[in-house]
């Protein structure tokens, strides 16, 4: 059995899956699993909504794996190739769930390498960029259930709201104007070294 701390990162689209499914076919090479085969996650999602702790509009739509174009490289001098994806609906949005492989290096990828790979999806109109760990409490964020799909289904009800009051990562990405007059956010300026990479600011 593995043991250990997953790593996710979750990107909220105000899309509909097929169209996140075709900005994910475009920017990497995506493999879908047939017929949505993930039966576990349907199997709790139903459970959940049956138990009214989820809406009944949230869903799993589609999963498989993503091969990045450029790999990730760490500070150990490996590299992130790929991760399991899942992308479920939520209300009107779509979120989409990144599990890096191998899950353990995460946290060793190059600052630059990070900001490269998100600004495919700040370019891909993601309205919300946030990380998890599954060690985390959801309970101490002030949620009323330690539950990560209640999470998500939190999440995106309070951006369509403009009133974001919890968030699973110390490091997201908000674009601009999603949260009316809210403040707490610095603004984040993308400048591109000589080198052809990309920094922030």
């Amino acid at each position: 059995m593995t043991v250990g701390v997953d790593h996710y990162l979750l990107f909220v689209f105000e899309q509909t899956p097929e169209r996140v499914e075709e900005f994910l076919r475009r920017e990497f090479r995506a493999r879908f699993d047939p017929d949505n085969t993930d039966k576990w996650t349907r199997a709790e999602i139903m459970y959940l909504r049956r138990k009214g702790i989820l809406k009944k509009s949230f869903d799993l739509i589609s999963s498989g794996y993503l091969w990045f174009k450029q790999p990730l490289q760490t500070v150990r001098g490996g590299f992130i190739e790929g991760a399991d994806f899942k992308i479920y609906l939520a209300g009107w949005f779509s979120v989409l769930e990144l599990h890096p492989n191998p899950r353990g290096w995460w946290w060793d990828v190059y600052s630059h390498e990070l900001m490269r790979f998100l600004t495919v999806f700040m370019n891909g109109e993601a309205l919300l960029i946030s990380g998890y760990q599954d060690d985390i409490d959801l309970t101490d964020l002030g949620l009323e259930y330690d539950n990560y799909y209640f999470l998500i289904d939190r999440l995106v009800e309070l951006l369509g709201l403009g009133e974001l009051q919890i968030l699973p990562s110390a490091f997201s990405v908000i674009k601009r104007g999603s949260l009316g007059g809210m403040t707490g956010f610095m603004p984040l300026k993308r400048k591109i070294r000589k080198n052809g990479t990309p920094m922030c600011s």
